[in-house]
């Protein structure tokens, strides 16, 4: 067993049973708010989707392609089981997306009962965890396969803090190596941040053994596996993405050192603004008329909650405890970091607002509030005390910007909750347009889907679900 195991008394575990119901109770949130806030109609995305791959849902020829790894394998069988139990069901994607929310909120109450975090911080991430900043997301539902790869990105994490303290086997280990291939199938092009990672996290285990008490001459081994496994699989993501055609629509062919050249300044207020968006999202953003000016200071709140963060987890020598919010650290800051480089093309700083990155945003969140949990302060001494002064206003940043995301999801959430009914007669308007399309000029029918491409591929579309008794156009049981 490892150092810092949580011994388990007998009989029942209260926090275990309170932890757990707090988190069925955010997945029920979830899904109270995506039958009050949605209608089962395809659009937008769906639309592309449909004419690349249905009716024939079984097609293997559109499986065995050369960019296979770009098309997320696991979104084949999710087509195949929703087209034949379901007549191709937007609700059953938003459902799957919960699920993912799901699996990360059971990963954090794992880590959480295993570290005795206080019922506090769990109910924080809780709040975080069950925050509709992440509205596009919960209602996009082609979003699902993006929302299960973090979600087992999450229990990864946690399978690999086991390994860290020592108190793991055979089979966890086994486990940890092979999951960057099996993520392959699940997610798409977030294996690029899951890959840089693991791997970054994965050498720093490799030259220190880890937290375990004993054996670290074999924890450097299997942390060497781990690194060398998820290079191989993101190398083979990136193959297979040599093949991919990719579309932009809006992206400036502007290199980046012209850009460099032309705009400098851009690319800081990008990214002081994707950090905002740990607090606001762009809806509510723009709802409230928040200045630009207020956004970078909020951005540079967050960035300064990360460095914080960071300096505790080494300071207080959690590393010797746990690499869970290290895991989380380093991932939500991360994200932040490819968002900037893969969305810069649009010229739209405002981008990294967007609620699409939502769930990506909450993984530093996590990680810094897992940080602050298990903050201990340490015994009193001369250099201590001397410490004192710059750890305490360290920590004030800290819970001052934790109070703010707070503030934020509560705002947000609240905003939402009142948009519900009309996001839901916009989804009922567009069931109407989808039944009665052939009535509709294309570029009517195009406005109403929020579908930006050629007409063709619109109208064939609507064909496939219509002739095929899709969406909805299925029976009425």
């Amino acid at each position: 067993m490892g150092s810092y195991g949580r011994k388990r008394k007998p009989g029942i575990d209260p926090a275990e049973i309170g932890y757990r119901v707090l988190l069925a109770a955010v997945v029920v949130f979830l899904l109270y708010y995506v039958h009050a806030a949605a209608v089962d109609v395809v659009w937008s995305d769906y639309i592309r989707l449909i004419d690349s791959y249905l009716p024939d849902v079984t097609n293997i020829k559109k499986f065995l392609v050369p960019d296979v790894l770009t098309r997320i394998p696991v979104t084949y069988l999710g087509r195949l089981i929703n087209v034949r139990a379901f007549r191709y069901s937007v609700t059953f994607d938003r459902v799957l997306t919960v699920f993912g929310i799901a699996l990360m909120g059971y990963a954090l109450v794992l880590f959480s009962l295993k570290n005795r975090i206080r019922p506090v911080f769990f109910l924080l991430m809780m709040l975080v965890l069950g925050s509709l900043n992440k509205w596009e997301v919960l209602l996009n539902g082609t979003a699902w396969p993006h929302a299960v790869a973090i979600g087992l990105f999450f229990l990864n994490y946690y399978t690999f803090d086991r390994i860290w303290v020592g108190d793991s086997g055979a089979v966890q280990e086994l486990l940890a190596v092979m999951m960057p291939f099996l993520l392959l199938l699940v997610a798409g092009e977030y294996i690029a941040s899951y890959a840089v990672t693991m791997i970054l996290i994965s050498v720093y285990g490799a030259a220190t053994g880890g937290a375990a008490d004993f054996g670290a001459d074999h924890q450097q081994k299997v942390f060497s596996r781990i690194a060398i496994s998820t290079a191989a699989a993101l190398f083979m993501y990136l193959l297979s993405r040599h093949f991919a055609v990719y579309e932009h629509a809006g992206a400036t062919d502007m290199s980046l050192l012209e850009m460099l050249k032309t705009a400098p300044g851009f690319f800081p207020r990008f990214f002081l603004k994707s950090m905002a968006g740990d607090v606001l999202e762009w809806e509510t953003v723009a709802a409230k008329a928040v200045p630009d000016e207020a956004l970078f200071v909020l951005g540079g709140l967050v960035l300064a909650m990360y460095v914080i963060s960071f300096l505790f987890y080494f300071g207080m020598g959690l590393n010797e405890k746990t690499i869970f919010p290290l895991i989380l650290l380093v991932s939500g800051f991360g994200n932040h970091c490819l968002i900037l480089v893969a969305r810069w093309i649009f010229l739209d700083e405002n981008y990294g607002l967007s609620s699409r990155y939502g769930i990506q945003f909450s993984i530093g969140i996590f990680g810094m509030i897992a940080v602050m949990a298990l903050f201990k302060t340490p015994k009193s001494n001369y250099r201590e005390r001397k410490l004192a002064k710059v750890r305490n206003v360290g920590r004030g940043i800290v819970y001052f910007g934790l109070a703010l995301i707070c503030a934020g999801t509560i705002v947000t959430g609240a905003g939402e909750m009142n948009k519900a009914k009309y996001r839901k007669e916009n989804y009922r308007h567009m069931a109407e347009v989808v039944r009665e399309y052939d009535k509709y000029e294309p570029e009517e029918l195009a406005a109403a889907l929020e579908w930006h491409k050629d007409n063709e591929t619109l109208i064939n579309a609507m064909r496939i679900i219509k002739v095929n008794r899709l969406n909805v156009f299925r029976p009425e049981r």
